[in-house]
């Protein structure tokens, strides 16, 4: 690699799934340079279940322990931990296909448009029950290059931070995550992003968005609070 690339994983009791989620890294075609695992206080044995998978993984996994901050808050936590060129961010509870960072890194590098700050994929749904049944988000392979104008109408780069790839850089321009947003805060983040930087996009479902119970997208009161608060 021409630059270093980390990964952001922030946990908050997911001991059910995180195994699977750090597997998904290391079956990689083109490996992380570290793994950053925030643990942001669980209470499960979330922190076990990763200390545990390190022993004898080849990955290299950086650990962090922090009192519950909420998911913006796990994220800049490990992007304050990190001094790679990118960071891509994998919830604690989704998968990557194995030729995610590859065809991500891939693209920056050959990409028609100048000053990329943040490239993305297209992601599938799937679930406990029926694992092997898949379907696809059907991203519009357009939304590509200068999106701000549509990033301002609606969250066009997926529900999920689990599909991006982000020059590190973008954090010092545009900020970090709001930490007051505990949903949306993604969307906030694309549009800062966009405004100052072009946004490309592998047309391929690399990433394994996991539908369960726990999904935040399941509490409405908690999804509509924020959407008031975000506009």
């Amino acid at each position: 690699m021409k630059f270093k690339v980390d990964v952001v994983i922030p946990l908050y009791n997911c001991e059910k799934y995180i195994k699977e989620t750090l597997e998904s890294i290391e079956k990689q075609t083109l490996r992380p340079d570290t793994v950053i695992v925030v643990n942001d206080g669980s209470t499960d044995k979330s922190l076990e279940a990763v200390e545990e998978y390190s022993k004898n993984s080849k990955l290299r996994i950086k650990v962090i322990n922090k009192s519950n901050g909420g998911l913006s808050s796990a994220r800049n936590a490990g992007i304050n931990a990190s001094d790679a060129d990118w960071i891509a961010f994998l919830d604690s509870d989704d998968v990557w296909e194995p030729e995610k960072l590859e065809k991500q890194v891939s693209l920056i590098d050959s990409s028609e448009f100048e000053n990329i700050g943040l490239v993305y994929c297209n992601c599938f749904v799937f679930n406990d029950k029926t694992p092997d049944e898949r379907k696809n988000f059907g991203i519009d392979k357009r939304f590509r290059g200068n999106v701000f104008p549509k990033m301002l109408k609606g969250n066009k780069i997926t529900g999920s931070g689990s599909s991006v790839l982000i020059k590190r850089e973008c954090f010092k321009q545009v900020g970090m995550f709001d930490e007051e947003l505990s949903a949306y805060e993604d969307w906030d983040m694309w549009i800062r992003i966009s405004e100052r930087y072009s946004v490309d996009f592998v047309d391929k479902p690399l990433v394994g968005i996991r539908r369960h119970k726990g999904n935040m997208q399941g509490d409405t009161h908690r999804m509509n609070k924020n959407m008031r608060f975000f506009f």
